[in-house]
């Protein structure tokens, strides 16, 4: 017994320190201005091929509007380091990231670049979602502030005008018209403002956020969306903002600290300095902000005239309204089609409060109503009904409130209803979905006529 005994934890013992001393598989792909040094992990050559290559082609076709922003000038092959394995970048991470948000793509003190392969899919399910989109906009983040970061002057003592720059860059890559209903990206960056407060008149000095490196979590990502409308405000005042920040000449204003002076000066050096002119060209931006939905899970992307919605193994992916649902009798619909993954179903969840939600779901075979407690933790099932034809096709699912009424019909046709306890269903709708793709269509909301 002891003879076997000593031989299983050998055994053990060597299979650990085999996959510890494994090497660790990496592909490489090299550019004329980036290299893309890709840790793929479990997924195979072929697998990873197919997203090293766009993703190389990604940082590549950047470098002409890094060029014509801010003069970017060949040189060192850049490097990013793409990571398949959660764990693996995490460590770097933790370790690596000089701000305080948990970010899935940073540059480091010492100018290395990483990026984390968001979300954890099933390796086949990258054959439809491509190199994912929020895996782009990390690429794309990193690309520039590689870029950039040099050649910000030293007065950048907060790096506001580093990661104004950065977020310029790259929505001019990503969406050069600046038009909504575009890139979900884009439109996600400006949704905080559509919910925060959608009737508020904002001033420039609204947009002076705190420094990035001191902001974590949702301080992160309204300073990012801060950021976003300010470089959009500069680039509609003069398509060579970038370059008129860079060479902006100091300038000392009364009651303003030196952080606020080395702003002021850059913003006027684009917009100039009336006041009243300016305040009306950011009037006329926020007016015409037409976003409806911020995403709040990893991905979410054009595929042609749908949206497509992944959710990995380490988060739902999630879209929530920009706006509240409407007072009174009111629907939630829109176009669905379930795609591969786990058998999980698509959930539209509103009328969140403290004691919880009410979602419905729907998947290749049933359609149901719950409720989550918050006080017990748990779903609660209100009503359910067999789809009568079943599949994952397109199907329309729409969602009706009327007085205490919620029904969901399939293609037309009640499905289910629920006799509500008379709880608010209002509040913000959202969208999510777990370990699948979906793609989405016509996803709209408003009152019931």
């Amino acid at each position: 017994m002891e003879k076997h005994l000593g031989t299983i934890v050998a055994v053990l013992f060597g299979s650990l320190a085999w996959a510890q001393d494994r090497p660790d598989p990496v592909l490489e792909r090299v550019g004329k201005h980036f290299r893309i040094e890709f840790h793929h992990g479990d997924l195979s050559d072929d697998v990873a091929a197919a997203l090293a290559d766009p993703a190389l082609a990604t940082v590549e076709g950047f470098w002409p509007v890094l060029q014509k922003m801010v003069g970017a000038r060949g040189g060192e092959v850049l490097t990013i380091r793409l990571y398949r394995d959660a764990q693996s970048f995490l460590e770097i991470e933790h370790r690596e990231n000089q701000v305080a948000a948990e970010l899935t793509g940073f540059v480091s003190k010492a100018r290395e670049a990483y990026v984390k392969l968001t979300p954890e899919l099933a390796p086949a399910l990258f054959a439809h979602t491509g190199l994912p989109g929020s895996t782009v906009q990390d690429l794309l983040w990193v690309a520039a502030d590689l870029v950039i970061e040099p050649l910000v002057p030293r007065g950048d003592t907060d790096d506001w005008m580093r990661w104004l720059l950065v977020i310029g860059a790259i929505e001019q890559a990503t969406n050069p018209k600046r038009d909504y209903g575009v890139d979900p990206y884009f439109d996600s960056r400006r949704g905080g403002f559509v919910r925060a407060a959608p009737e508020r008149r904002y001033r420039l000095l609204d947009l002076q956020m705190p420094p990035l490196d001191k902001a974590g979590g949702d301080n992160w990502q309204w300073s990012i969306g801060c950021l976003a409308v300010l470089s959009q405000l500069l680039e509609s005042a003069d398509r060579r903002w970038a370059r008129k920040v860079l060479k902006a000449k100091f300038r000392m204003i009364d009651g303003h600290d030196a952080t606020g002076h080395w702003r002021y000066s850059a913003i006027s050096a684009v917009l100039g300095g009336n006041p009243g002119k300016n305040g009306e060209r950011l009037d006329e931006l926020f007016a015409g902000m037409t976003c409806e939905w911020q995403i709040r899970g990893p991905l979410c992307q054009r595929d042609g005239k749908r949206l497509l919605l992944a959710g990995g193994g380490d988060r739902r992916a999630a879209i929530d309204a920009a706006r509240p649902l409407p007072a009174g009798d009111f629907f939630i619909a829109g176009r669905f089609e379930l795609g591969p993954g786990s058998d999980r179903p698509l959930r539209i969840v509103f009328g969140r409060d403290e004691g919880g939600n009410v979602a419905v779901d729907v998947d290749e075979k049933k359609a149901w109503i719950g409720t989550w407690s918050q006080a017990d933790e748990k779903w609660i099932r209100r009503a359910e009904a067999e789809r009568s034809q079943p599949g994952s096709g397109p199907t329309e699912v729409r969602i009706e409130v009327v007085g205490p009424t919620l029904r969901v019909l399939l293609d037309g046709t009640e499905a289910c209803s629920w006799l509500h306890d008379g709880r608010e269903l209002r509040g913000r709708a959202a969208l999510e979905v777990f370990e699948r793709i979906v793609w989405v269509e016509d996803l709209r909301f408003g009152p019931l006529q």
